[in-house]
């Protein structure tokens, strides 16, 4: 197999190549920042790799030398920049991973397929979150008699520039089910600072998360959810039931990386998925590359990876 490259390099982006180096996996000698980012240096494990600004992939030498040598791009972008980039992208016709979250996926889908490139999109490469969101996804819409509010807490590393998109997703699912539940206000959030708008509570500062459990050893890179849902009226068979519908989930739990659980006390279920570093998401697309291998050019998801797995 050719090798990797990262396009997009920041924390997630360092912290997949640094998986791949792990695992003995090829990487290319240059990753690429978006376009007006600074040009840095990643030594790790007696291999260099230079983060080069983008603008360097515009050169047509450069574009026939990366076909050559690059079998797989793994897209981290900012979505506002993968929607500015993605013709360039495309136009590489070298196979990708696209990992970016709030971008327009109809727009990039559509360009994807006229131009015939290998694709799998995913706005996240932890399976176990995203068979989630395929969990509620498939869940019918609550009857009217039903009563159901959700909320989230969630916490992240203090640099994160905003809220949760996986809480975001999930919530958005629950409430299009018929769940109960409000989003926050806009410029309720700021760097740095917890706080809580709306049905989200999100911590950033490291008491709060030192005291919801997160390990000093990843304050500086952790996802914590906790989903609580809450009856109005105590339903015991309906509370049994769809916490089995979410504990079958947990299977996805690797010791000390990633946690999924389900619980449910009195009128509450608690879903909570923590993630540890970001070893499971190199993890996510070390097993997309496997499946793509053997794949025709068009568009695929995580979806189809997990589906993949499931039926050997």
């Amino acid at each position: 197999m050719k090798d990797i490259t990262i396009y997009g390099f920041g924390k997630l982006g360092e912290g997949i190549l640094k998986g791949l180096i792990d695992r003995g996996i090829s990487v290319y000698h240059d990753s690429y920042n978006g376009p007006n980012d600074n040009e840095s240096i990643v030594d790790y494990e007696n291999i260099q790799v230079d983060i080069l600004n983008s603008s360097k992939l515009k050169n047509s030498l450069y574009k026939k030398d990366l076909k050559n040598d690059v079998g797989y791009i793994i897209v981290t972008l900012v979505g506002s920049v993968l929607e500015k980039e993605i013709d360039f992208l495309l136009s590489l016709d070298i196979p990708l991973i696209i990992l970016s979250t709030k971008y327009d996926e109809v727009s990039i889908s559509e360009k994807a397929k006229k131009a015939g490139v290998k694709i799998l999109m995913s706005q996240n490469m932890a399976f176990g979150i995203v068979d989630f969101w395929n969990r509620i996804d498939k869940m019918d819409k609550l009857d009217e008699s039903i009563q159901i509010s959700a909320n989230v807490v969630e916490s992240h590393q203090s640099t994160k520039a905003d809220i949760s998109g996986s809480a975001i997703k999930a919530l958005t699912l629950f409430k299009d089910k018929g769940f109960d539940l409000t989003f926050p206000e806009e410029g309720s959030f700021k760097i740095g600072e917890d706080g809580q708008s709306g049905s989200f509570t999100w911590l950033r500062t490291k008491k709060a998360q030192i005291d919801a459990g997160v390990s000093e050893k990843y304050l500086s890179g952790h996802g914590y959810h906790i989903i609580k849902l809450v009856f109005e009226i105590y339903d015991f068979n309906f509370i049994r039931t769809l916490s089995k519908y979410f504990s079958s989930l947990e299977k996805y739990s690797i010791e000390g990386i990633f946690d999924f659980s389900v619980h449910y006390e009195e009128k509450n279920i608690f879903i909570i998925h923590n993630i540890n570093g970001r070893d499971i998401y190199t993890d996510g697309v070390v097993k997309s590359i496997d499946f793509l291998e053997t794949k025709t050019n068009g568009i695929y998801s995580a979806i189809d990876v997990i589906n993949s797995i499931a039926s050997e």
